[in-house]
């Protein structure tokens, strides 16, 4: 996982004997787009209470959208 300019190590279970480029094409950054924190910055905004989310909950909620 890629956090900003931090990559994270791998996890040992989860590449057990994989070679090490196998393990860079997996690397992963989630949300790249600032999605999430645009979501949670909405939602504060509209005085809704503290937001702590992850983007799957966020898109699968019943909350209407606002564009």
């Amino acid at each position: 996982m890629r956090i900003g300019s931090k990559s994270l190590p791998p996890c040992r279970l989860c590449f057990d004997g994989a070679p090490p480029d196998t393990v860079e094409r997996c690397r992963v950054e989630p949300d790249p787009e600032g999605i999430e924190r645009a979501i949670v910055g909405r939602l504060e905004r509209a005085g809704d209470g503290e937001w702590e989310t992850i983007i799957a909950f966020a898109v699968a909620s019943d909350r209407p959208r606002e564009d």
